[in-house]
């Protein structure tokens, strides 16, 4: 099995080759597939830790962020009013 720091370097690699290119040659199914697999792996990783991961906001815009949130919100049938709900559970040092 490849190590995830493979994976993740070859990820970043094609998708900087992809937002480089005027064709984007990306099938809606393949993403769709992939980000759910993140979001997985991502929820999993946050399990195992007390304190809520950061991530370096110099890596996507907060356009980037705001168009994952509205799929991910959208998906699950989420409004803002059950992502505060889960916000005012967690520990206050870890939300900015």
């Amino acid at each position: 099995m490849r190590n995830f720091e493979d994976i993740s370097a070859d990820l970043r690699e094609f998708t900087e080759g992809v937002i480089g290119s005027s064709q984007a040659n990306v099938r809606y199914e393949d993403m769709v597939t992939t980000l759910g697999d993140i979001v997985r792996l991502f929820s999993a990783c946050q399990a195992q830790t007390t304190n809520l991961i950061e991530l370096d906001s110099n890596q996507f815009s907060s356009t980037d962020a705001a168009v994952v949130i509205a799929a991910l919100m959208n998906a699950q049938d989420l409004n803002t009013f059950d992502i505060g709900l889960w916000l005012a559970k967690q520990p206050s040092k870890s939300i900015r």
